[in-house]
């Protein structure tokens, strides 16, 4: 059950407004069980809640803070030791990190490139997301001055935005303009499997939050910059 409420606290930063969820939605959001978010939302709630029953966000909410005050303990202990981890392997990428920029000062770049790669294998689920941007940022600069394929840089340009875009704000999204901008051409400069289709998913994929944030004067701008004149026409 801890797994499914520290789950449950990162869903409740990113719940849409004046929206109702029921059991069968919210499960699919933290990744749980049916019958888990019942029993939980049920005793938080003291009632009875039913699977298909819409609820607020006041409602879970509330029932998440009465069951993190009863488990205070257990989460706290929990949060330590992966805040240990998260310290650990923060440390680990920042000595990593120095190795490669030893191989990149040598121009071994495949070589930095597959260290970095290689760390990140082994540490992704423990990097907080500005340390993902980082890596996949690195990867990106890395990999393109290595000749690394297609399929690979595709899938540290996507792994860059999903951190980017994981809280959207107006900086976050900023951001991932900015990521487009950077790492566009590349998908574009000779690059197999249709990399303007693939820029172009992915920038239609942010243009609502563009539009909520006030950046689409930013998004045409980047759209424009990389020839993807079909994303500026595509009324969301």
């Amino acid at each position: 059950m801890l797994d499914f409420m520290l789950d449950l606290e990162r869903v409740l930063k990113v719940w849409p407004d004046n929206t109702k969820w029921n059991i069968l939605q919210i499960a699919a959001q933290t990744n749980a069980h049916p019958p888990l978010v019942v029993d939980f939302l049920t005793e938080g709630l003291a009632k009875q809640v039913e699977i298909h029953d819409p609820l607020s966000f006041n409602e879970v909410s509330r029932a998440h803070a009465i069951m993190m005050e009863r488990k205070n303990g257990e989460i706290e202990l929990r949060r330590q030791r992966e805040q240990q981890a998260i310290n650990k392997a923060v440390e680990a990428l920042n000595a990593t990190m120095e190795k490669v920029r030893i191989m990149g000062a040598a121009k071994n770049w495949r070589g930095a490139y597959k260290t970095l790669s290689y760390f990140f294998g082994v540490n992704s689920q423990r990097l907080p997301h500005v340390e993902v941007v980082q890596v996949a940022d690195e990867c990106l600069r890395l990999g393109t001055k290595a000749g690394i394929n297609f399929q690979e840089m595709s899938q540290w340009f996507t792994r860059g935005l999903r951190a980017l875009t994981m809280i959207p704000s107006q900086e976050t999204i900023t951001d991932a303009l900015d990521f487009f901008d950077a790492y566009g051409e590349v998908f574009l400069d000779g690059a197999p499997l249709h990399g303007d289709q693939y820029l172009t998913t992915h920038l239609l994929a942010l243009k609502p939050k563009a539009m909520e944030f006030d950046l689409m004067p930013r998004l045409n701008q980047v759209a424009s910059q990389l020839g993807l004149t079909s994303v500026i026409d595509v009324v969301i």
